[in-house]
């Protein structure tokens, strides 16, 4: 029973991720938003390409994780990107951090959650976005987001075994061997990595937020 109700918190949680990013990512501009004192667009840009590159390679990451077996190189490239991610968590969380001092020295900090929500024409989507605090998810990110950067190695890393198969296999040719040596290899599927992190939500629900403020184009999904 307890197991059962871990899946269903998993799926929950998951189903809930997809579809705030999805709304994050494909809303519309709206006229309801005043436009911003406060300088941010580099800031924006920052966070706009951090996630577009982010979600690049969960794509990539579920790609993969559908095969029985990678190759060596296949790998490296994906790990590589991982990595270079990781390294620009702390170029993130420096832009988190600009937006919050910018909205502060502008006098825009205190109201933010009521102007990102004024980005928002549908009702029952805006009313959903303030159920959280904008304000407070984007300070708790300020500060901790260079700390979580193992959210975007685990699902690479998952992959490892993958490697490994397909270098056991060389070792050892017999069919009989090598077909034993995948079944476990190709039965392992994990899900996606988008939408499965709780990094990915919020970096998405920030984007979203900081651009509309910008008056920039929507974010690309």
């Amino acid at each position: 029973m307890r197991n059962s109700r871990a899946k269903l918190s998993r799926r929950t949680f998951v189903a809930l991720c997809s579809l705030a990013v999805t709304v994050f990512a494909q809303l519309g501009p709206s006229s309801t938003a005043a436009a911003p004192k406060a300088e941010i667009a580099n800031e924006a840009r920052t966070l706009d390409k951090f996630v577009d590159d982010l979600f690049k390679l969960d794509r990539k990451t579920g790609e993969l994780s559908k095969r029985a077996s990678l190759n060596q190189a296949e790998f490296d490239s994906l790990k590589g990107s991982a990595d270079d991610l990781k390294r620009r968590l702390a170029e993130v969380q420096n832009a988190l951090r600009g937006v919050i001092t910018k909205l502060k020295a502008a006098g825009e900090w205190d109201d933010i959650d009521s102007r990102v929500a004024g980005t928002i024409s549908d009702a029952s989507l805006r009313a959903r976005f303030r159920q959280t605090s904008f304000k407070r998810e984007l300070e708790e990110l300020a500060a901790n987001v260079a700390n979580q950067s193992s959210e975007i190695s685990d699902p690479v890393e998952l992959l490892r075994r993958k490697v490994s198969a397909r270098s056991r296999d060389s070792v050892f040719p017999s069919a009989g061997y090598a077909l034993a040596w995948q079944a476990e290899p190709a039965a392992y599927h994990p899900e996606p990595a988008m939408f499965t992190s709780g990094l990915r939500c919020s970096l998405s629900k920030m984007r979203y937020g900081v651009v509309k403020l910008t008056g920039a184009a929507t974010a690309r999904a």
